[in-house]
C-alpha cells in the first residue's frame, strides 16, 4: 500500500443518489462522435489517444454523452478503480478456474463483436439482450445493438473483443460472451461484458476478466504495452459493483489521488461509509 493510508484522505460519503455531472469543460471535441480510427488522421487520433488516456486518469468514465466525472466533489459514493496489471498474479489467484473451464476458447481481435459478418452481429446482440434481461431485467435487441454500437463512438479510444466460445456436437465455436476493451496507449478501460445466461454457474464474468488480465499481462492486445486496466467505479455499498473488489489489490481514486487498496484497506473504507451514516457534506 502507498505509504498514505486510504483513510487519511479528505473524502466524505453521500447517502444521496449520486449526482453526477458530464465535465463539459474536460470533453471539448471528444464529445462529437468521430469516424472510425482508422479513417481519421493518424496524427489526431494519437493526440485523441494522448487525452483519452488523460481522462481516464483524472478518474472520468466514457458514457453515452462522452467522459463524465462521477466522482462528485467531496462525495465518493461512487469511486474510480482500476488494476495495476503487473501487480495481478493470475494463476496465483484464480488460475484453477481458468483450469476447471479449459474446454472454452477465446479469441481478441480488434472491433466490437458484431461489427465482421451479418452471422456474428446476430449472435453478439441476442446474447447481450438474453444478457441484460437475465441480469437486469431489462433489454430489448434495439437497445443491445443501440449499446454496443456506441462503443466505436470515443475517439482516442480502440475497440478490442476478447471473445468467448463452447464447442456443439458438431464441433463448432458457439458464442458464450465477450468483453469490450477500449484502449488508450498504455491504458485499457473494461467497457462491458456479457455472457451466456445459461452458464452463470461456471462464473464466465470472472472467467472473462481473468483472461482479459492475463493478455493485457502478456501484452498481447497491441504493441503497446498496457499496465493499467480501468473498471469504471466502485461504491463502499453493497451493490452490483461489489465484483470487483475480488480482484484487489485495487487502485481507488480517492479524493485526487490513486490509492493501491488491499483486501483489509477496502474493508476499512467499507466500514468507515457506513459509520460516516453517508453523511451529505454540505456545499
Amino acid at each position: 500500500m502507498d505509504a498514505k493510508s486510504p483513510l487519511e484522505l479528505p473524502f466524505k460519503f453521500s447517502a444521496d443518489p449520486c449526482r453526477h455531472f458530464p465535465d463539459r469543460a474536460a470533453l471539448l471535441q471528444l464529445t462529437v462522435l468521430r469516424e472510425p480510427f482508422s479513417r481519421v488522421n493518424v496524427m489526431m487520433h494519437v493526440e485523441d489517444q494522448v487525452q483519452a488516456e488523460h481522462l481516464l486518469e483524472q478518474g472520468q468514465v466514457p458514457t453515452f454523452d462522452g467522459f463524465e466525472k462521477t466522482n462528485c466533489f467531496g462525495c465518493n459514493a461512487c469511486i474510480p478503480v482500476r488494476i495495476d496489471l503487473q501487480q495481478f498474479d493470475v494463476e496465483g489467484r484464480r488460475g484453477g478456474l481458468l483450469e476447471a473451464n479449459s474446454d472454452l476458447r477465446f479469441s481478441l481481435v480488434p472491433g466490437l463483436p458484431h461489427e465482421s459478418t451479418a452471422a456474428s452481429y446476430n449472435d453478439a446482440v441476442s446474447l447481450f439482450e438474453r444478457h441484460l434481461q437475465s441480469s437486469f431485467n431489462r433489454g430489448c435487441r434495439d437497445e443491445a445493438a443501440g449499446i454496443l454500437d456506441s462503443l466505436a463512438g470515443f475517439p482516442g479510444l480502440t475497440p478490442y473483443t476478447l471473445s468467448m466460445f463452447t464447442v456443439d456436437e458438431n464441433g463448432k465455436p458457439v458464442l458464450a460472451g465477450y468483453m469490450v476493451l477500449l484502449q488508450a496507449l498504455n491504458s485499457v478501460y473494461a467497457a462491458l461484458h456479457a455472457y451466456e445466461p445459461a452458464l452463470r454457474h461456471r462464473s464466465p464474468g470472472n472467467i472473462l476478466m481473468l483472461k482479459t488480465i492475463g493478455i493485457l499481462k502478456d501484452q498481447k492486445i497491441t504493441e503497446a504495452s498496457p499496465h493499467l486496466l480501468y473498471l469504471g467505479n466502485w461504491t463502499p455499498r453493497p451493490s452490483r459493483l461489489s465484483w470487483k473488489e475480488q480482484y484487489a489489490p485495487l487502485e481507488l481514486r480517492l479524493g485526487r489521488e490513486w490509492v493501491t487498496c488491499d483486501r483489509k484497506a477496502i474493508e476499512a473504507i467499507k466500514k468507515r461509509s457506513c459509520s460516516s451514516g453517508f453523511r451529505q457534506e454540505q456545499r
